[in-house]
């Protein structure tokens, strides 16, 4: 069985592309869960 370098060039590119989508789905509810967690050990000293 050969790969297709084009094939799996797509499949990789894809990967990419969906990892990407992920990051700035999450990045904002990261980003205030964090921000969320310093204000509460700012506010409970």
């Amino acid at each position: 069985m050969e790969l297709d370098p084009q094939n799996s060039l797509s499949a990789i590119q894809a990967a990419i592309d969906q990892a990407r989508v992920l990051i700035v789905t999450y990045s904002f509810s990261v980003i205030g869960a964090i921000l969320l967690l310093i204000v509460g050990f700012l506010a409970a000293r």
